[in-house]
């Protein structure tokens, strides 16, 4: 949250140098991840109003057209719009992907990228229905 409050165009640049690149270690174990999750989640009100506005969008944009997709897939006659949108979609998603691996190499296959998108709804849904910001305090 530091980051947010004191970010301006003049003082925050995108570094695409491996080694400007910041990995850190996945929590151990799905409950640790999770309550990772929550606390993610938890932050969201603190992000400013445009972020919260795009990351919003996005997120209802996705599910919207995920549940679109389903429900035009599972009619005989509509089948054919369904598979065309989503193909669509992942020619736009495989075109910026593409680019960016150039920049930051990326071992993740083509026909993983597909199948984390489908799922991606899902994920979505989960943790919005089942990560809502609790507040508990846990000590460590």
């Amino acid at each position: 949250m530091l980051i947010n409050d004191i970010a301006t165009p003049d003082n925050i640049y995108i570094m695409l140098h491996p080694q400007s690149f910041c990995i850190s270690k996945a929590p151990p174990t799905w409950r640790h991840w999770i309550r990772q999750k929550q606390r993610h989640i938890g932050t969201a009100n603190q992000y400013r109003p445009a972020h919260q506005l795009l990351l919003g969008t996005w997120a209802l944009s996705q599910a919207l057209f995920h549940v679109l997709f389903w429900a035009l897939l599972f009619c005989p006659s509509t089948a054919y719009i369904a598979l065309s949108l989503y193909t669509i979609k992942f020619a736009v998603q495989f075109l910026f992907i593409r680019q960016i691996a150039q920049k930051i190499p990326t071992s993740l296959p083509i026909w993983k990228m597909i199948l984390l998108d489908a799922f991606w709804f899902l994920y979505y849904l989960f943790f919005s229905l089942h990560l809502r910001p609790r507040k508990t305090i846990i000590w460590k």
